[in-house]
């Protein structure tokens, strides 16, 4: 009788000791998710206050290429300060901003020239094939650029959705900035193919 109650009391014990366990587990847990959107809200804080010096926004960019390059100088002192405790999304978040601003730079040096940027309105191959090659190699990086904020944008969306959502990271943007990107590079490569064949056939001549 005595050996069954001690057993009774040692599965309580037990029950107990597992129930304590569990609950300490979600509490780290609970404790830890705070934390982690804690420090996010954070540096999105700091983010959107630089962002709005320049009139711009996460999606927004500044009016000219000497206010992307000094906003960018901006974005990568935050990033040189981060430390290791700086959280994964976070570092997502401002790596996803910076890319998008250096390619707005490309974007914005791909059609410094107006109307001569492209071959929509017609060119002459004399003048308009050194600018027009100048012109498309910078529309095709911004692409390339721009390909690369959506990976990290993706990635932000897929593995932390609550700080994506708090941030207005969303795939409806994703899919936005992707087809944009697609036709700029489709229609800068189509270009150049055109102008190339055309120009550099008529100077062989």
């Amino acid at each position: 009788m005595k050996k069954k109650i001690k057993e009774h009391y040692i599965l309580i014990f037990l029950a107990v000791l597992v129930a304590v366990l569990v609950f300490s587990k979600d509490i780290a847990d609970i404790t830890g998710s705070v934390i982690l959107q804690n420090d996010f809200v954070n540096n999105l804080r700091e983010l959107n206050e630089i962002n709005e010096k320049y009139d711009s926004n996460i999606y927004k960019f500044p009016s000219s290429v000497e206010e992307d390059k000094s906003l960018l100088e901006e974005l990568n002192n935050i990033k040189d300060n981060f430390d290791k405790k700086t959280s994964e999304p976070s570092e997502l978040l401002l790596n996803f901003r910076i890319k998008l601003v250096e390619s707005d730079v490309f974007f914005k040096e791909g059609w410094k020239y107006g109307r001569g940027s492209s071959l929509k309105y017609g060119f002459g191959c004399k003048k308009g094939l050194p600018r027009l090659r100048d012109a498309t190699f910078n529309r095709n990086m911004s692409s390339q650029i721009g390909y690369e904020a959506v990976s990290i944008m993706n990635e932000l969306i897929e593995n932390y959705p609550k700080q994506a959502e708090i941030a207005n990271v969303t795939y409806k943007h994703l899919l936005f900035l992707n087809a944009s990107f697609y036709q700029e590079e489709k229609d800068s490569k189509r270009d150049r193919r055109i102008i190339e064949k055309a120009c550099v056939k008529k100077e062989d001549n």
